[in-house]
Order: C-alpha cells, then structure tokens, then sequence
C-alpha cells in the first residue's frame, strides 16, 4: 500500500473540510436548441476562481464555501447567476442576448408522438433551419392514425426569439390542427396565430406566456359550426432541461384545454401532452432525438 497516497489524500480531505469547500458540476447548454456550450466561463463571483466548461458543456468547480454566487458568462449570451449553498449538479440555459445564430447546421428531430386513447400510432419531425429565415425557422409536422380511420394532423410555424433582450424573448407561431375520430364520428379543425412571451420571473428563470387567437370548426349534429379562439397559457421550465405549461382556448361555444410537460436534454427528447376539446380528451407521449444536418456551400 502506498502510504504517501494516504496521507496526501487525507490531508487534501481535511482542508476541503476546514475551509467548508463544496463541489459543483453539471452542464451548461443554449435555450432555444439545447445545445451544449463549450466555452463558457464559470467563476465563483468575487473571487478569480473559475473553469470553462469542456466540449459538452460540463464542468466541475470546488467553491470556498457555501451561499457563494456562481456567475456563468458567454459571448453573445445573458449572464446567469445562481446562489450554491451546498455540493450539488446543476444544469443551466444560457439565452442569446442580440438573436445571434448558435445553430451551425440544420438539425432534424425525428420523434415517436402517439395518443393513448385514439390514436396510437404516429410521428413527430421538428425542422431548425437557420438559414432559411434569419435568426431561425423552426417547422413541426406530426400525423398520428390508429390504421382504422381516426387520425391527427398538426402543422407549426415558428420564428424564435423574434424580439429578443436580457428581460424577455418573443416568439411568433402559426398552427394548424386537425381531429378526426370514425367512430364516434368527431372532426374538428384549427388556425390559431401565437405570441409566446419568455420573461423572467421566480429565481431568474425565463417563463412563457402564451396569448393568441384563431378559427376553429367542428361537426355537430346540425352540421359543421365555425368559431373564432382567444387562447391564453402560462408554462415554467423546471431543473434539468424540463419544462411544464398550460394553454386554455375558448372558442365561445366551448373550451379547449392543453397541458403538458417537455423534457430536452442534449439531443433527446420527451413529450407528454393532454389536449380536451369540448367531449373529446386524448393522451399523447412522445419520445425521439435530434440530428444535426451538415452540407457543403452552407452559407
């Protein structure tokens, strides 16, 4: 056994201990892709010690001691701070502060999106292009179908960060979304134009508000009716990449209710999805992963 290890070992162990030093790791990544961030600096405010995270986006840092303030700085991005009063990872999304490109290539996600109750079988793609309209278009296209007649359409539009500073991020959407079940005979159709509003709020995170409006027709008895929407949301994004929202839509006949939870991680993905239109209510999950697009003569 090699004493000398032994020694020098408890000997760094006392002094961590004596001078109250807690260790801190974790990720640092974009918001609006979930990038990993290479690069950005992380010191321990007041002092000159600090790290860089690595190629992923982590790192590790041995603070002096508790209730001390981590400072997280990155060309083009706001900077963050969080208060460490214990050993502990964090994972932490960085927001661009002029609508600068942080997508070097396309990306693709490919995503299993099924419902539980009608329609259990579908596919989810999510389109980033960020050479197509400046800073970045973002198109989602999804079908779901249960092979015997009931099936799902949704189509949105959406330009990020259209608006964007260290206070807030306004987003434009337009969507699309199609119901039809055969059997007991429900279809119903919608246009909606959103405005989604990031600001900060409890503990410095970035919240959304959803406000929008639209047209909506369904089948009734009588035949097909016409309404037109107003629909508003809150969501809050949660530790480790999760994030949870609420959207209600009345179209003045009757209320249609979405709530979910999103997680994105790296390139992965998971959705969980409650939508209620009127009578009608359906489950949705899904799971996929992105891929980032290179080609040559990309501008």
């Amino acid at each position: 056994m090699n004493y000398k290890h032994l020694i020098w070992t408890i000997i760094c162990f006392g002094y961590c201990c004596s001078f109250g030093q807690i260790a801190v790791n974790g990720t640092v990544r974009e918001k609006r892709g979930k990038a990993p961030l290479e690069g950005v600096a992380v010191v321990v405010k007041g002092t000159t010690i600090g790290v860089l995270t690595d190629s992923l986006g982590e790192f590790e840092l041995l603070m002096p001691e508790s209730d001390s303030i981590l400072i997280f700085t990155f060309i083009g991005m706001a900077t963050q701070e969080i208060v460490v009063k214990e050993s502990q990872t964090v994972d932490i999304l960085l927001y661009d502060l002029c609508g600068l490109d942080f997508f070097p290539y396309p990306t693709i996600g490919i995503n299993y999106f099924g419902g539980l109750n009608q329609s259990p079988a579908g596919v989810f793609l999510d389109f980033q292009l960020p050479y197509f309209l400046k800073p970045v278009t973002q198109l989602k296209i999804g079908y779901q179908t249960n092979f015997s007649g009931n099936k799902q359409t949704y189509v949105e539009l959406r330009f990020p960060q259209l608006v964007t500073n260290s206070s807030y991020r306004l987003d434009l959407m337009a969507q699309y979304n199609q119901i039809f079940l055969k059997d007991p005979g429900f279809d119903f159709k919608s246009f909606k134009a959103l405005t989604r509003l990031e600001t900060v709020v409890i503990d410095e995170r970035y919240a959304p508000i959803f406000m929008g409006v639209g047209m909506a027709s369904k089948m009734t008895d009588s035949g097909t009716e016409s309404h037109p929407g107003y629909e508003l949301g809150l969501g809050y994004p949660l530790p480790w990449g999760f994030e949870v929202y609420t959207r209600a839509t009345y179209w003045t006949q009757y209320w249609q209710i979405q709530t979910g939870m999103e997680w994105n991680y790296r390139s992965c993905n998971f959705l969980f999805f409650y939508n209620r239109i009127a009578d009608y209510e359906e489950f949705n999950v899904g799971i996929g992963y992105d891929i980032r697009v290179k080609w040559e003569g990309k501008p």
